[in-house]
């Protein structure tokens, strides 16, 4: 990806040397997500029911691109060199979720 920010904006200030930029004034792309979800009820005895769902998260599968590399002399400063978080499951690719509950 192109660079998100001028690299030649920012310096390195040094080893145990407080920088002087403020907090927050770098912004990377913005997450766009569509959620659905789906129920249906159904009836089989009198005060008994079992409810179909089916929820998907993120259905129109939109890349969720990550923030840009905000260190500063890296090879990679201001590039966006992944997209999503498997491991928080924040930020991922398309997923389907089928549940069947009992309501008594």
């Amino acid at each position: 990806m192109q660079r998100w920010f001028d690299l030649n904006a920012f310096a390195n200030p040094g080893f145990r040397v407080w920088a002087t930029a403020g907090r927050n004034i770098l912004f990377g792309p913005g997450t766009k997500q569509l959620d659905l979800s789906l129920f249906k009820s159904f009836t089989f005895q009198e005060n008994k029911r079992v409810q179909f769902r089916a929820e998907f998260f993120n259905i129109t599968n939109t890349p969720q691109f990550n923030q840009p590399n905000s260190a500063i002399g890296s090879p990679n400063s201001g590039r966006i060199t992944s997209a999503g978080s498997d491991a928080t499951l924040q930020r991922t690719e398309r997923q389907v979720q089928l549940a069947l509950k009992i309501l008594f």
